[in-house]
């Protein structure tokens, strides 16, 4: 919760980060502010709570350090505190192996911390993202060309990774099928001669997505031996996510169409977390430059074009 305070002049933000796992309070975060001078009273209240919100949504989206307690601690709080006399050592190991195992909590030298999932919600444009980890999205994008054939149907997601695998078909994937919710994939895929089914539905601007009733409606007339879709991010907890949930609805129904799906997710979006959720791990196989950690491997196929 962000809150404004008169300085003089200036003014103050203050944004509140709640509490740590020890239950000490996180210092609040601060910043000052000068509204521009030519800016009417009401003005200047508009653009200070436009202020308040972005300095949140950065402050939010920083990560925190993460808390640890070592293992010893926290055997002698839950033999002490939460269950004194009814549990053994070894039982809080065993535990404390499983949730790390399940991606509930970190086990490291001597201690344990917590998951470093951040919790997202803001979407960049199309625009904005393609300049993000082009090299990684390349990668990644000539990788899932290559599993294409020519006696294949694909169902090939909006977004900007699976816009370079449009750009990476040639050879005997020019001779496959495609069914794509992207628009300009769409365009480049007909550029290059290969036979291209749009689903009906409503464009979204934002991601140049088709989605919507309609397209749910028109890909359940199609059975995709690929699928290849993007995600925001995927976590150990949450699965594959995205900001929207109609965009989700449109990829969870593709990936429930194909003999096989792939997430093609470059190494920045993992531990990230969106409110809609498209599977969980199980839904499909993972293709990626790098998985900084391997617990996900314990979950579903990771591809590694660095590897």
């Amino acid at each position: 919760m962000a809150s404004i305070r008169k300085r003089g002049s200036s003014y103050l933000i203050v944004v509140s980060m709640g509490y740590d796992y020890n239950g000490k309070r996180i210092k609040p975060q601060q910043k000052t502010v000068h509204p521009p001078e030519e800016l009417t009273p009401r003005q200047v209240e508009k653009w200070l709570n436009e202020q308040a919100v972005l300095f949140e949504r950065e402050c939010r989206h920083t990560p925190q350090p993460v808390q640890q307690l070592t293992l010893a601690k926290y055997i002698d709080l839950w033999l002490t505190d939460i269950a004194p006399g009814k549990l053994a050592k070894s039982t809080i190991r065993r535990d404390l192996n499983e949730l790390d195992r399940l991606g509930k909590l970190n086990k490291v030298h001597g201690g344990a911390t917590l998951p470093d999932s951040q919790f997202l919600a803001d979407e960049p444009s199309m625009s904005a993202k393609e300049s993000l980890a082009i090299a990684q999205k390349q990668s990644i994008a000539k990788a899932a060309a290559s599993l294409i054939t020519a006696s294949d149907f694909v169902f090939l997601d909006a977004g900007t990774t699976t816009l370079a695998v449009a750009r990476c078909v040639s050879g005997a994937a020019l001779e496959a099928s495609y069914l794509t919710n992207g628009v300009a994939h769409a365009r480049i895929l007909a550029q290059k001669g290969c036979r291209v089914f749009l689903p009906g539905g409503l464009l979204r601007p934002n991601t140049e997505a088709i989605i919507g009733a309609a397209a749910l409606q028109s890909l359940q007339q199609y059975n995709f031996t690929k699928a290849f879709l993007g995600a925001n991010g995927v976590s150990l907890d949450a699965g594959f996510t995205t900001p929207d949930p109609e965009e989700a609805a449109v990829k969870a129904a593709a990936v429930r169409r194909a003999r096989e799906a792939w997430f093609l997710v470059d190494d920045s979006k993992f531990a990230r977390v969106y409110p809609a959720v498209i599977s969980n791990l199980k839904g499909g196989a993972i293709l990626t430059n790098h998985c900084p950690n391997p617990k996900y491997k314990q979950f579903t196929l990771v591809k590694e074009t660095e590897a």
